[in-house]
C-alpha cells in the first residue's frame, strides 16, 4: 500500500467520525419523550373536563402530542388525533357530563415516542359527606383497645391462678 492511499485514510477517519457524532446528536435532539406534564382537572359546575400539557420539543414539525385519548369509568369516550402542537405548553378542553365519583383516564402519545397518562376522580362539591370527629372516633377506638386488653389480662391471670391451685 503507498503511503498516499495510507495518509488518504487517516484522514478519511476524523471526517467519517465527525459526520457519525454530528447524526447522533441530530437524532437525540428529535427523540421522542413523554409530556413532562400531562394532567386531568375536572370543573364540576362546567361540565368541562381539561388537559394541560407540557410536551418540549426541537423540531415542532415532526415532534408533537398526536393523540389523547379519554375514558370515562373504564369506556372509551373520546380519541382525538392530532397534526401539531401549537405550544410546548398547552390545555385541551372538553365538556363532559359527569356525575360524583365518576373517574377520567387520559393518555397522550408523542408522534416519536413516549406517552403519559392521568386520572381525575369527579367530586361533586354539593354532594352530602359522612364525618365523624376525631376526638370521638379516636376515643372510640382507645376505649376499644383499652376493654380488649383488661378482657385478655383477666382471661391470663385467672388461668395463671388455676394452674396453681
Amino acid at each position: 500500500m503507498s503511503s498516499w492511499n495510507l495518509l488518504k485514510k487517516r484522514k478519511l477517519v476524523p471526517i467519517l467520525l465527525f459526520v457519525i457524532i454530528v447524526l447522533g446528536l441530530q437524532a437525540k435532539m428529535i427523540t421522542g419523550h413523554a409530556p413532562a406534564r400531562f394532567w386531568l382537572a375536572y370543573d364540576f359546575a362546567t361540565e368541562t373536563l381539561s388537559i394541560d400539557i407540557e410536551h418540549p420539543r426541537s423540531y415542532p414539525d415532526i415532534h408533537y402530542i398526536d393523540n389523547v385519548v379519554i375514558w370515562k369509568n373504564d369506556v372509551l369516550i373520546r380519541n382525538e388525533t392530532y397534526t401539531s402542537q401549537l405550544d410546548d405548553n398547552y390545555h385541551l378542553y372538553f365538556v363532559i357530563n359527569a356525575s360524583h365519583m365518576d373517574e377520567f383516564r387520559g393518555y397522550g402519545h408523542c408522534i416519536i415516542g413516549g406517552n403519559a397518562t392521568d386520572t381525575v376522580t369527579v367530586i361533586d362539591p354539593d354532594a352530602p359527606t359522612v364525618t365523624t370527629s376525631g376526638f370521638i372516633s379516636g376515643f372510640t377506638m382507645q376505649l376499644a383497645t383499652l376493654s380488649i386488653g383488661i378482657i385478655v389480662l383477666t382471661v391470663f391471670i385467672k388461668n395463671k391462678y388455676k394452674r396453681k391451685n
